[in-house]
């Protein structure tokens, strides 16, 4: 994540969380500095077919002090998900009907994300 509130600067990118369990473990970071703040939920299962996440990025690249926020939810094999992803989103959107979606990355909560908020 970023490090701090996200602004209108880019900040460095400051990987948190245990050994394996944090964006080394899968071993990827970004490149450089970001605007975004990144986090993922999980319910702690392992496998395939019972693994579900909520991973959100939050950030204010215009800097007015409204966060933008995206997310992408992944049900497990069975349909269930989890009910709410780092940074308060707790739906994410289709951004052309503004109805909930899965395993998509879109806007978290309103559809203006992205659009009017930066």
């Amino acid at each position: 994540m970023a490090v701090g509130t996200p602004g209108n600067n880019k900040a460095p990118f400051v990987d948190t969380g245990a050994a394996g369990m944090n964006f080394d473990g899968l071993g990827w970071t970004p490149e450089g500095d970001v605007y975004f703040n990144y986090a993922v939920v999980t319910n702690g299962v392992t496998t395939i077919s019972g693994a579900q996440y909520f991973a959100g990025a939050q950030s204010d690249i215009d800097g007015e002090g409204n966060m933008n926020l995206w997310g992408i939810t992944k049900p497990d094999n069975s349909g269930a998900s989890i009910a709410a992803g780092p940074f308060g989103c707790v739906n994410v959107l289709n951004p052309a009907t503004g109805t909930s979606m899965q395993s998509q990355i879109g806007p978290c909560n309103d559809v203006v994300n992205g659009l009017t908020v930066f």
